[in-house]
């Protein structure tokens, strides 16, 4: 499957499962979205499991971005802070959805940490791309093409 059609049937996914009333649209930066979905097309799974993957990686960035952007104003704080803890608990209930424990376990101590380190303001963005890289490199096979 292409990175394209993964985002796209990722996306999909989300959004049938994200609530209107929650008045949140997902709007991310495609650069990382794009370079996990790549990463994920070079190992050998079934497409449903990439999916959720990159969905689950895509609610936890969206979720820490939305903490991370708070402002002065207190509507926008409390906004901001409520919008990033539906998407985490969105994450929890899209990786229970692809029966993916073994998913949530993994990420869980770094997810932890990533907000300590955050709250120190040391830099932390990219313990959630590495876990999940690390996760997959441990389960699952690397696809090798023959040069024709």
């Amino acid at each position: 499957m292409s990175a394209s059609l993964l985002i796209s049937q990722t996306m999909n996914q989300l959004k049938k499962q994200l609530s209107q009333e929650a008045g949140i649209a997902i709007e991310m930066d495609t650069r990382w979205v794009r370079d996990m979905a790549e990463f994920l097309n070079e190992y050998d799974m079934e497409d449903d499991r990439r999916e959720c993957i990159l969905g689950c990686y895509i609610l936890l960035r969206l979720s820490l971005q939305c903490h991370d952007g708070v402002g002065k104003d207190e509507q926008q704080l409390t906004k901001r802070i409520l919008d990033g803890d539906y998407l985490q608990s969105l994450y929890f209930e899209y990786a229970l959805r692809y029966k993916a424990m073994d998913l949530l376990r993994s990420l869980a101590t770094v997810h932890k940490s990533l907000q300590i380190r955050r709250i120190e303001g040391k830099p932390a963005d990219y313990l959630l791309g590495t876990a999940i890289q690390q996760f997959v490199t441990r389960r699952y096979v690397q696809v090798t093409y023959e040069v024709i």
